[in-house]
């Protein structure tokens, strides 16, 4: 059950709407592409319902995919290879899910990026992500370790660093990148710098207004797109974490604790901290402090106002605006949410009292 919890909040989909006729896709663009991290919900399907932040985009008649939203992706992917700049052979080197592209040689592109950029910790992050996952262990340690001397006191690099020795079957490896995360004073994703990434490349190659049903959405669409992007390729898998302090070896207990309340406090992504928090929970009900609770609630707070507070939720222009302008000012979506909050005139923690409303999916995912 843990498990499934914990894959759950680490897990980011964005869902696009079913056609709603011939020449015409409604793009459902969640909540979950835009606001916290992590707080995804089920996507809206049917010819007249849309995601919360729903974007209608022009296409042609069946068969004319490359004039539709997965033919401009794939511009806007093939302009940044032909870039030849690292960041952006790495971005373009994440392909969609059901892409049938050859996924080893999108593995080569990364990695070839990584090593254009050895002082690049986004670059870095990304690849390591992928070869990760790609079980690419050779490859991935390097972009690791590269991280390390980039960045020796975050702790989502050691938590890279802890799946690989999972992966590894290396329990001393593991000790030393649970200790190294507990002594961390950040734990940073790069959510932020993906965003701004992915929002500069968006900018740069924007679809053309033609291709709007309502073309006063097409200002919007490019940090929709960014979002979106960040938010899928930015996030790791921490089930690694929590396989290796769920041990019947009791010897990891307190550092582990101790690295759980670094995400909480310290983590650059919601989601993340959130996690934090999950992780405390599985150690044990009296490891939970009132002001590890108290933390929850204010991400719970944070999660329920986040589509108003952000402009999302009634398309209100200027407050997408200076949304997006925060994300690309700040480097922590924390703070990101605690100025929407400021602006919008609410409180940064939960009022006294407050709890998330059983009916409110987005606010209960936020309280861990």
């Amino acid at each position: 059950e843990i498990a499934a919890r914990l894959g759950r909040e680490s897990s980011i989909e964005c869902h696009a709407g079913r056609p709603a006729m011939k020449n015409r896709l409604s793009i459902a663009i969640l909540v979950a592409c835009m606001l916290p991290l992590g707080a995804a919900i089920s996507p809206s399907i049917g010819a007249e319902q849309r995601g919360t932040l729903g974007i209608s985009l022009r296409i042609g008649n069946p068969g004319a995919a490359p004039a539709g939203p997965a033919g401009y992706e794939m511009s806007v992917r093939h302009a940044l290879f032909d870039s030849g700049t690292p960041r952006n052979i790495a971005l373009a080197s994440i392909a969609p899910k059901a892409s049938t592209e050859d996924l080893g040689a999108l593995d080569d592109e990364m990695f070839r990026a990584a090593s254009l950029a050895p002082d690049d910790p986004l670059v870095q992050w990304l690849a390591a992500n992928r070869l990760l996952a790609a079980h690419d262990d050779a490859r991935a340690s390097i972009a690791i370790e590269t991280l390390i001397r980039l960045e020796p006191y975050n702790a989502s690099v050691w938590a890279l660093a802890l799946s690989l020795a999972v992966s590894r079957h290396d329990a001393t490896a593991t000790d030393d990148a649970l200790a190294h995360m507990a002594q961390s004073t950040r734990a940073d994703e790069h959510v932020a710098d993906a965003m701004r990434a992915w929002l500069a490349a968006y900018e740069s190659h924007p679809r053309p207004l033609s291709a709007f049903a309502n073309p006063a959405e097409a200002g919007a669409a490019p940090f929709v797109d960014a979002m979106a992007k960040a938010s899928a390729a930015a996030l790791p898998s921490y089930r690694p974490i929590l396989q290796a302090c769920s041990s019947a070896d009791g010897h990891r207990h307190d550092v582990c604790a101790t690295a759980a309340r670094v995400m909480l406090y310290h983590a650059s992504s919601l989601a993340s901290r959130r996690l934090g928090f999950t992780l405390l929970r599985t150690l044990g009900d009296d490891v939970v402090t009132d002001e590890d609770l108290a933390a929850r609630r204010d991400l719970a707070w944070i999660n329920a106002n986040a589509a108003r507070v952000s402009g999302i939720a009634d398309l209100d222009g200027a407050a997408l605006a200076a949304h997006r302008e925060d994300w690309r000012g700040l480097g922590d979506e924390y703070d990101v949410m605690q100025r929407a909050m400021h602006r919008a005139g609410l409180p940064a923690a939960a009022p006294v009292g407050w709890m998330p409303s059983e009916g409110d999916a987005i606010a209960r995912a936020g309280a861990g």
